[in-house]
């Protein structure tokens, strides 16, 4: 139940905060000393096909369409994901950035599709043999955003061994318009004239009146190491390092994860959004 709602509040904040379609803002650019595109013709960020194997059309060869539509059909509160008819692909991300930086992550992104394209693979491998249980997941695409000083996007990953438990994880990347260097924390801070310690003091003042709270205390942690005993009565929450974003300079979004007593670490995304006027 609890990562349910910490689930919902991951995707209530995303809708309600960042309501873009993942090309609709790539094309059109004005900016005088902008990076360079790898292929002028195409946005700076774009998906294909990374895989074919498709989860509803297994299940229903399988004699499983039942049990499909009532399993996997997401609800429609959250039909912004491309995968809302439950068919979870697996999407290949471009970054169509002319830099060092930009190649790095589309080479990490790539690895992160061949590691779902095995899970993929398990899992047809299983339904096949018309095993009950059985694996998937898959990376996509969930918006972009382009403004005077940043291109940057999200992703949004699944995986899950059917029927149990789901890992979710949700990743920021944000490039400068003008090198295609990748941002990092420090970098937005400086922005800010915000040092470390006075963003975190904001973070949990802030996280203390959300419903993630849910009346407990807040601690950040950069890993397990520095928890000695684990408290029920504290939430632990881990900043994830290169994960801010900064939306159309009004909004600066903080992706983190939250410490699951189940998993024994930090497993849930939690994405916080702070109104700059806030951080001033």
């Amino acid at each position: 139940m609890r990562k349910l709602l910490i689930t919902t509040l991951l995707l209530t904040v995303l809708l309600t905060g960042c309501n873009h379609d993942p090309n609709e803002n790539g094309n059109v650019d004005n900016h005088e000393n902008i990076v360079a595109k790898v292929d002028a013709q195409k946005d700076y960020i774009y998906i294909s096909d990374y895989s074919e194997l498709d989860l509803e059309q297994l299940i229903t060869e399988a004699g499983r369409t039942d049990e499909f539509n009532e399993f996997f059909k997401k609800p429609k509160s959250f039909a912004y994901f491309d995968y809302r008819d439950g068919t979870y692909p697996n999407k290949k991300i471009h970054i169509n950035i002319d830099s060092d930086d930009a190649r790095q992550v589309e080479d990490d992104l790539k690895v992160i599709n061949e590691s779902y394209e095995k899970i993929r693979q398990q899992g047809e491998d299983l339904i096949k043999k018309e095993d009950i249980m059985f694996t998937w997941g898959g990376i996509n695409l969930y918006d972009t955003f382009i403004d005077d000083k940043t291109i940057s996007l999200i992703t949004y990953g699944e995986n899950f061994y059917y029927p149990g438990h789901i890992m979710q994880d949700v990743r920021f990347y944000s490039f400068d318009k003008e090198t295609g260097t990748r941002y990092n924390n420090k970098d937005y801070l400086k922005s800010l004239n915000l040092d470390d310690s006075k963003f975190q003091s904001f973070l949990v003042e802030d996280l203390k009146n959300t419903a993630m709270a849910e009346g407990k205390s807040i601690m950040l942690v950069e890993s397990l190491d520095e928890i000695s005993n684990i408290d029920d009565t504290v939430i632990y929450v881990s900043v994830k390092e290169s994960q801010f974003l900064m939306i159309n300079n009004d909004k600066l979004l903080v992706n983190m994860l939250v410490y699951s007593a189940m998993d024994g670490e930090f497993t849930m995304p939690y994405i916080h959004e702070f109104p700059l006027d806030k951080l001033k």
